[in-house]
């Protein structure tokens, strides 16, 4: 969801972690609503890798 570079590729485990990327994109001006959509999108991909 996040920078690679800074989170890695992996999807966000638990709720803390997915708080802190969602923080991280928000003070870059993305609001809650894409932040949620791209989380959603995210954790659904990983699940269909699994």
């Amino acid at each position: 969801m996040a920078s690679p570079q800074k989170f890695g590729a992996e999807p966000a485990t638990d709720m803390k972690e997915r708080a802190r990327r969602g923080r991280f994109l928000q003070q870059r001006g993305f609001d809650f609503e894409h932040i949620s959509e791209a989380d959603r999108l995210v954790q659904h991909l990983a699940d269909d890798t699994d």
